[in-house]
């Protein structure tokens, strides 16, 4: 049997794509170049990602270095302004130490003054009271000296004054009793006896002032 070729007609699609060539095969240098290509952009993909992470990572280490550097400024700041307000209250508190060890001191020496201001008042005071007490001593004894002299002095007075008193009633009585003329004993009786009590009264006067003058006296 005959089979009727058409080598004349146009080929249809179908014929066209079973047409291969030799570039049209992939041959096993084309594979490994393609290889090489994917893993080339592959690599330089991966190169630029990793030069944005280093970017990256350097900004960021900078900027944490910068504020590192700020925060280390800031604590040396506050530091030095903590160590200088450490250094104003610690020279604060030695003044105000010293001041009151000056007042401690003032206010021992005032103590001290007063105590022997108080002391010295009590020893004069002891002093003057017991030079009172001593003269009112003496004054009364001397007042008892006094007071037993005028006692005595004044019986004395009494004794003298009294005795006085008997011996004129015994001259009264005795001339009374002589025998002579009431006339002529009233004469001369009279005048002497006006004479001797006269006399009488007169000494007795003189011892009264001897008597008080020697009381004065004491």
């Amino acid at each position: 049997m005959d089979i009727d070729q058409h080598p004349d007609s146009p080929p249809t699609s179908t014929d066209s794509s079973l047409h291969f060539n030799a570039n049209d095969i992939p041959t096993e240098e084309d594979s490994a170049h393609d290889k090489h290509e994917g893993f080339t952009e592959v690599g330089d993909a991966n190169g630029e990602v990793m030069s944005k992470i280093n970017h990256v990572d350097r900004v960021l280490l900078d900027s944490l270095a910068v504020q590192n550097q700020a925060y280390r400024g800031l604590f040396k700041s506050i530091r030095q302004e903590a160590h200088n307000d450490n250094d104003v209250l610690s020279i604060a508190l030695k003044a105000v130490r010293a001041q009151n060890v000056i007042l401690s001191t003032d206010l021992a020496d005032v103590r001290q003054e007063v105590k022997d201001l108080k002391a010295k008042l009590s020893k004069d005071f002891d002093d003057k009271l017991a030079v009172i007490r001593n003269d009112l001593l003496e004054f009364r004894v001397e007042t008892q000296g006094q007071l037993v002299s005028l006692g005595t002095n004044l019986a004395e007075l009494i004794a003298f004054i009294t005795k006085g008193g008997d011996d004129k009633k015994g001259e009264v009585s005795s001339s009374h009793c002589r025998g002579q003329p009431p006339d002529d004993q009233s004469r001369p009786s009279g005048g002497s006896s006006s004479r001797s009590g006269a006399d009488g009264s007169s000494r007795r006067r003189d011892d009264k002032r001897g008597l008080l003058y020697g009381k004065n006296q004491f």
